[in-house]
């Protein structure tokens, strides 16, 4: 890719960079099927044994090492200098590496596609852009992030230590320690809760409990819908004075003398304490520790996998290593780069112009599936 030499002093070249995770399958070979000419062969998913890659996508090709960058660079960047792909192989499975998760994820962004990226491009004069998918998987938070389901109602006991969160009062920030002091008598560095936190915060109220989401019949479920409509300012006036099940629902009682507690500030402590700025602004992990780096980090719009360039040049990879499937985990371990490698740098940018074409459809107000669409 070409740099311009005379960039202005304080500005950058911004280089954008696509995610995306995909599992080969040992077995998942070419098969037949009869099908309309419109439609697609929806391959079933299968249990066998297989690798997925972690992989990233410059806008005109995959994330590579230099060619003219030494192996004594490659070391001393702490890379191993026999990949030169940011593509990460994972076996998974029981019996072999595990599953794959989010911290795995992180790892490989910042110990692997980031050093080559450093490699590549010099920091003062380009700045790196993420784009990940909306996925559960990149989504995770870390262990001592303000995040509710983190931290249990009473103090004290095994749950996670978090980090210092704040709150506003007159329009002065104070900061709110989530962890006891070294030398509290009855919890030492052991968690405040989520009931102390909230009492600090002038928010609780009696009868409130963690959660309210875990109810049965149908009064309750109606109830439970009437304090949501609270949070979002659109209060239901009709409540519910049955329970539609044969036994008496259990959550009935409890709900119903919920609902008659002030919940103008929250149904329950998790919804209350996820609606304070400090837990609402906190980042998931991924974002976190990329952002930490100096790097920009973007998220697609969920069940929106259209309009990352980077399932296409998947596509065209599964397409080729089912072609040449050799039905043995040896044989998929073989047939993984080349499979990788087929795609042509022009066919990489061509599916980056597409997904582009495609947002455009949709800032216009074309229908995914229809005619107009089907023209992109």
């Amino acid at each position: 890719m070409y740099i311009p030499m005379n960039i202005p002093e304080g500005n950058s070249i911004l280089i954008m960079m696509s995610h995306d995770e995909s599992t080969f399958n040992l077995n998942d070979g070419c098969h037949q099927a009869w099908q309309s000419s419109e439609q697609t062969f929806l391959q079933p998913k299968l249990k066998e044994r297989g690798i997925m890659i972690s992989n990233v996508l410059y806008l005109y090709g995959r994330v590579t090492v230099p060619e003219q960058t030494t192996h004594e660079q490659i070391i001393l960047a702490r890379l191993d200098p026999i990949h030169r792909e940011a593509t990460e192989y994972f076996e998974y499975g029981k019996n072999n590496e595990g599953y794959w998760s989010g911290e795995h994820l992180v790892n490989h962004i910042t110990k692997v596609v980031i050093l080559i990226f450093q490699l590549s491009y010099c920091p003062e004069s380009v700045q790196g852009l993420f784009l990940f998918e909306n996925a559960a998987g990149h989504c995770c938070y870390a262990n001592d992030a303000l995040h509710p389901i983190n931290v249990s109602m009473r103090p004290g006991g095994k749950q996670y230590l978090l980090c210092a969160g704040w709150y506003q009062i007159n329009g002065v920030k104070q900061i709110q320690e989530m962890i006891f002091p070294h030398n509290y008598e009855k919890f030492p560095n052991l968690s405040q809760g989520l009931k102390s936190v909230v009492e600090e915060g002038k928010l609780w109220h009696p009868h409130l409990r963690l959660d309210c989401m875990s109810c049965y019949c149908q009064q309750s479920k109606q109830i439970l819908i009437q304090r949501k409509s609270v949070i979002d300012g659109l209060y239901c006036q009709k409540e519910p004075n049955y329970c539609s099940m044969k036994k008496q629902c259990g959550e009935c009682l409890l709900l119903c003398k919920h609902s008659k507690d002030k919940i103008s500030t929250g149904c329950c402590a998790l919804k209350i304490i996820s609606k304070q700025p400090d837990f609402h602004e906190q980042k998931v992990q991924l974002q976190e520790e990329v952002e930490q780096l100096c790097y920009l980090v973007l998220f697609l719009l969920e069940f929106h996998c259209e309009l990352n360039w980077i399932e296409y040049y998947c596509g065209w990879s599964k397409k080729y290593a089912r072609e040449n499937c050799g039905y043995s985990i040896e044989a998929l371990c073989d047939i993984l780069p080349i499979a990788l490698d087929s795609v042509m740098p022009q066919l990489i940018g061509k599916y980056y112009y597409k997904t582009q074409r495609i947002l455009q459809a949709y800032c216009d107000g074309i229908v995914y599936g229809s005619k107009d669409f089907k023209k992109v």
